[in-house]
């Protein structure tokens, strides 16, 4: 064969090579795949660092929290930082290399109320990848910041103490309570704090150490939003140290049967009734200030009750002894706490050593006044209040109930005048700024 048909012939071979299509899509497709899976590995990679930055966030916000608290409880920093690092491993925080969580507290937060320097935490993680570690040195990280901090909500007036009841502090019927305050119930019920029928709660704030229920055509008008699922609220009188009783009795029982005048025979001294403390229908009893102990006796007002210092005390020597109020609809009772002494605060007292299968009501009719505190530890409290006025009535008992058409309302400079300051009752929140 000539170098002519040779050159010929491997010409017309590689033009057939050049122009044979066949396994051109298996090439393709192998080139595709590569740049899918690439694709794919980079997707993958780009949603685990959002996922991972959430997470890193969440660790963040609870690490915050923890540290506030522990610097509300006056922990020192070392206090403060082993809080937050305690929660943020709980949430997920691995002390490895390439993760830090630092700790530092700034000056107090700017907003009113606040008085607690802020926790400004931030955490920082490494994160795995796929696709992308190929072309890392090292894998990438995330990073997130929280600043906890702690602001005054206000002071609670209306208190419910047990902690395992539903509806521990309930709104029902017709109740209209602008309370001027806040109310707080302690329980861990799922209906802790219930508003139902028709009734209208007006408080700053709500909350409650479980869940807060409003139902049918109830209504809960708040400043702050609800707060269910909160701390529970200190009994502001559970350090108060009372007086034991002493002395003879100075009424065998006590029935008001004519307008008349009680009291002490010298101001601020103290009263004692051995049985029922009662006042008729249509009479009238003016109180002298003192402290008016009615021991092993009810107390039943169905008159007019007026009285200014004054607190009235149910006990008795054992926790069946210890006896109720029940002030009727048709009376009307205004009374005012002393401002200083072992009672200062509180117009109604019960002593804690009572059982908790009593009731004490408190329905008023023209006019129900209370300026002062009503403390009833251990039983159940119904309030059915009366006339619209301006007063001063904190209520803190086992549980608190609002029915009928219930007016409470409280004016600082009443408060103020009887020792009910807020400073005992005033409630914080912890907050994350960011």
């Amino acid at each position: 064969m000539s170098v002519l048909e040779l050159s010929q012939k491997l010409k017309t071979r590689i033009t057939a090579l050049i122009s044979d299509q066949s396994g051109s899509m298996i090439t393709l497709s192998a080139i595709s795949l590569t740049a899918i899976v690439g694709f794919a590995g980079m997707g993958v990679d780009v949603a685990m660092w959002y996922s991972e930055k959430r997470v890193t966030q969440s660790i963040a916000d609870a690490a915050a929290v923890a540290a506030t608290y522990a610097m509300q409880e006056g922990g020192s920093a070392a206090d403060v930082e082993s809080a937050a690092r305690t929660e943020a491993i709980r949430n997920g925080f691995k002390e490895i290399a390439g993760n830090t969580l630092t700790v530092s507290n700034a000056a107090p937060l700017p907003i009113p109320g606040s008085a607690v320097p802020r926790a400004d935490i931030t955490v920082t993680r490494r994160v795995p990848t796929f696709l992308a570690g190929a072309f890392l040195e090292n894998d990438p990280s995330v990073s997130a910041k929280s600043t906890g901090g702690v602001r005054t909500l206000g002071n609670i007036c209306v208190i419910g103490l047990d902690e395992d009841a539903g509806r521990t502090v309930e709104f029902i019927g017709n109740t209209f309570a602008n309370v001027g305050c806040g109310v707080a119930s302690n329980s861990s019920s799922n209906d802790a704090l219930y508003v139902g029928g028709n009734a209208t709660l007006i408080a700053n704030p709500a909350q409650s150490f479980g869940d807060i229920v409003v139902d049918g055509s109830g209504e809960l008008i708040t400043q702050l939003p609800p707060m269910p699922f909160s701390p529970r609220v200190a009994d502001p009188f559970e350090n108060r140290i009372f007086p034991p009783l002493t002395g003879a009795c100075d009424f065998n029982g006590l029935t008001v049967n004519s307008n008349q005048t009680v009291g002490p025979a010298l101001p601020g001294g103290s009263v004692r009734i051995c049985g029922d403390f009662t006042v008729k229908p249509n009479r009238s009893l003016t109180m002298q200030p003192g402290i008016y102990f009615v021991d092993g006796g009810d107390v039943l007002f169905q008159g007019d009750v007026t009285g200014n210092g004054v607190t009235i005390v149910l006990t008795g020597t054992s926790a069946s002894q210890v006896g109720e109020i029940d002030i009727r609809a048709q009376s009307n009772v205004t009374l005012t706490a002393p401002a200083s002494g072992e009672y200062a605060g509180i117009v109604v007292h019960q002593n804690d050593i009572a059982d908790n299968s009593g009731d004490n009501k408190f329905n008023g009719g023209a006019n129900l006044s209370f300026v002062g505190a009503v403390y009833i530890k251990n039983q159940p409290v119904t309030y059915n209040g009366g006339s619209d006025v301006d007063g001063c009535t904190m209520i803190v008992a086992r549980i608190v109930k609002f029915s009928g058409t219930s007016f409470l309302r409280n004016t600082v400079s009443l408060c103020e005048s009887v020792g009910l300051d807020g400073d005992s009752s005033a409630q914080e929140q912890v907050v994350l700024l960011q």
